[in-house]
């Protein structure tokens, strides 16, 4: 299993309580149909019942559909108290999919990408 699936599997009971919670006022079809682009609703079952991980993919859906927040996830702990790994791999969760079709057109132009943002960020 990958690192982030280890991580995240600290972090998979309010994700499966928000996940429930809705399935009491939509069946998981109707949740794959409004929430999740059509997702395949056997990968909810799964995840659900403990047959499939929780991964950076279906929590990056489940988050942009507004199904869970990092609120939620963090269940009361505080962001700045997590360790590192945990930091980052909430931080990319918010990393839209715009901003990476971007950066991923600038690279392919070879233009140094980490260079401008750190000027960006740190004006350096």
């Amino acid at each position: 299993m990958s690192k982030e699936v280890d991580i995240l599997r600290k972090y998979k009971a309010p994700v499966i309580k928000a996940l429930n919670n809705l399935k009491k006022q939509r069946s998981i079809s109707k949740i794959c149909r409004e929430y999740l682009n059509g997702m395949n609703p056997s990968r909810i079952t799964e995840i659900l019942s403990g047959r499939r991980e929780l991964t950076p993919y279906y929590l990056r859906k489940f988050t942009g559909a507004g199904i869970v927040d990092l609120e939620q996830i963090l269940d009361g702990k505080s962001f700045a108290n997590l360790p590192e790994d945990d930091q980052v791999l909430f931080q990319r969760l918010v990393i839209d999919d715009e901003t990476i079709r971007l950066l991923l057109a600038v690279k392919k132009k070879g233009i140094d990408i980490m260079q401008i943002l750190r000027f960006l960020a740190y004006g350096k």
